[in-house]
């Protein structure tokens, strides 16, 4: 009796792991995708998805039938390759019942080759660590600044402040064929240049100047974007000048001026405004404009009386104050130059700016007694004038 128990134990842990280790067989069918006809001698191979180690492979019969057996419940890469036919991949999951794939249709090469189009520069392709655009690929109205153009480009997010984004990262630096432009303010260069004479827009991580320097790399990064300017465009001279008023006496001016000869780059802009865009850099933008709208707040005084009063200086509020638009000005010059087989180079540039901020600020208070109540009003206002100026200059000589 115990030999019998002891036997059946056994038979049924022996069946239990043939049906826990369960091997699946593998079929299909290849044939031609166009010709509808079987393809025979096609390598199959099935390899593990995890590590990409090859795990079982096998060749296409005459009527292009295959099968893979023996296979164990797995998440596989399956991959066919001949000759003359493109090579086909496959993810599959293998469960506990036998897979069949059904028809495989492969494409011819020489097929494959006629859809092939070449053209004189694609759209964005990868060089490195350089992800670069090729700017006439990407449609734009005339007159649109780099600004307009990055808002096309995939990969690039503009903010309403202007500010840009590239892979999820914002943009610190802004070059013109690989130097700065007006100092690093990238605002001015994709506010004022215009799209037409950009050949490339190239994004890439730049390493700190002290790490190009010195060679040591201090693990220093800064999204970067570099503009290559057309050919054609640096023979010249090119600029726009756009202007515009309204009711009441309000207006917005700007304009910039470029000369182009080779390395040579001499740049001039000046911007006025009093409707509220101030154009300048990034971190000047966000020192001006308005402030935040007021609160009202309840309690009682010192006395225990009720006191509701309201506070602030916001913006778009007919019972309190706002920041006033800010008359600005500002302008700039730019010069860069090679000398010596580019071993010596010059870049220089001043900026100028001026704001008038106007500002205005009202409070008032009701406080409650049993018998009576009264308000308590009171207005402010100021003018707060920022004026900067600003001047860069760097020579970088290679020494043999």
């Amino acid at each position: 009796m115990i030999k019998k128990l002891f036997a059946a134990v056994i038979s049924i842990f022996i069946f239990s792991q043939i049906a826990f280790t369960q091997l699946i067989t593998i079929i299909g069918n290849i044939s031609d995708k166009e010709q509808r006809a079987n393809i025979k001698n096609v390598v199959v191979t099935l390899s593990n998805s995890k590590d990409s180690v090859l795990y079982k492979f096998t060749r296409s019969s005459s009527e292009g039938n295959f099968s893979i057996q023996n296979v164990q419940s797995g998440q596989y890469v399956l991959m066919t390759t001949h000759p003359l036919f493109a090579d086909y991949l496959d993810s599959i999951i293998v469960t506990n019942v036998p897979l069949d794939l059904g028809k495989i249709l492969l494409l011819n090469k020489s097929k494959l080759l006629q859809e092939v189009i070449v053209k004189n520069g694609s759209p964005i392709r990868i060089k490195g660590d350089t992800t670069v655009y090729t700017a006439d690929s990407f449609k734009v109205k005339d007159g649109a600044t780099v600004e307009d153009l990055l808002r096309k480009m995939p990969g690039f997010q503009v903010g309403k402040d202007g500010k840009i984004k590239a892979m999820g990262e914002t943009v610190k630096n802004v070059l013109v064929d690989g130097e700065e432009f007006f100092g690093n303010d990238p605002g001015i260069a994709l506010k004022n240049l215009q799209a037409n004479i950009v050949q490339e827009v190239q994004v890439y991580d730049k390493k700190s100047d002290q790490a190009a320097f010195t060679g040591v790399d201090d693990g220093i990064r800064e999204k970067t974007v570099n503009l290559k300017l057309k050919s054609n465009k640096k023979q010249g001279y090119f600029g726009k000048v756009e202007a515009g008023g309204g009711s009441p006496s309000n207006y917005s001016n700007s304009a910039m001026f470029n000369a182009f000869q080779g390395k040579r780059k001499l740049s001039a802009y000046g911007f006025m405004s009093n409707t509220g865009n101030t154009d300048l850099s990034w971190d000047d933008a966000d020192k001006f404009g308005g402030g935040e709208k007021g609160e009202l707040i309840t309690g009682t005084d010192s006395q225990g009386n009720n006191v509701e009063y309201y506070s602030g200086s916001g913006e778009d509020s007919y019972r309190d104050g706002r920041n006033g638009i800010p008359v600005n000005r500002n302008g700039g010059l730019h010069y860069s130059n090679k000398y010596r087989g580019d071993s010596l180079s010059i870049n220089s540039s001043y900026k100028y700016a001026k704001v008038n901020a106007p500002s205005f600020e009202s409070n008032y208070s009701r406080t409650f007694l049993p018998d009576t109540s009264w308000l308590t009003n009171s207005n402010s206002s100021n003018e707060n004038t920022k004026e900067k100026h600003s001047v860069g200059f760097s020579v970088e000589n290679k020494i043999d």
